[in-house]
């Protein structure tokens, strides 16, 4: 006779979680798992290649995503301050802002290798 252990998803090695964490969004990761105990919001707060489709400005979340996110799609109007997000590697900007324009430089963002831009704003 086969017996199956039953296990709580926090019993879950961490290598298990961080792999796990990588495939949920971050409002889903915030939402869902953050707060839940120390060991989750340290795992959370060590994720390193997160993305992030940035439909309306969210602070608490880009404060506390910001230096891991390293794909940023912004899909919004409002002015965002592109230097917040020092990993970068991949920026898709569907509604770019002078300001954001100006803020891509090699010097912000030293780890960036793609960009693309809907459109740009003529100033």
């Amino acid at each position: 006779m086969i017996h199956f252990a039953c296990m709580k998803f926090e019993n879950l090695p961490n290598e298990i979680l961080f792999d796990l964490f990588e495939y949920i969004n971050i409002r889903d990761l915030y939402n869902g798992f953050w707060g839940l105990n120390e060991r989750i919001n340290y795992i959370i707060g060590h994720l390193r290649n997160l993305s992030f489709n940035l439909e309306r400005y969210e602070a608490g979340l880009i404060s506390l995503f910001a230096k891991q996110i390293n794909r940023l799609i912004v899909n919004t109007w409002q002015d965002i301050d592109l230097n917040q997000f020092p990993r970068l590697k991949s920026l898709i900007l569907h509604q770019i802002t002078g300001n954001q324009l100006r803020q891509i430089r090699s010097e912000y963002m030293p780890n960036l290798v793609y960009l693309s831009t809907s459109s740009i704003p003529e100033f």
